[in-house]
């Protein structure tokens, strides 16, 4: 069985990160903070990756080997 291990950033501390979060996930309609913080995060990798290769990310499906689903 798949476990996921899951790191949080603490918050607690930084209010200016709070409510910017907080906008973000009320703006683009998000459950959590943490859907905001890696809606945020990716956009940047993204980004990074067309700056470096000049193209965006390829994304590929991929499908699970041996007939599991």
């Amino acid at each position: 069985m798949h476990e996921e291990h899951e790191e949080r950033i603490p918050l607690e501390g930084d209010i200016e990160l709070q409510r910017a979060l907080l906008a973000i996930q009320e703006e683009y309609g998000l459950a959590s903070i943490d859907q905001a913080t890696e809606f945020l995060l990716k956009g940047r990798m993204n980004k990074s990756t067309t700056e470096i290769t000049g193209a965006p990310p390829a994304l590929y499906l991929v499908k699970p080997q041996g007939g599991h689903q």
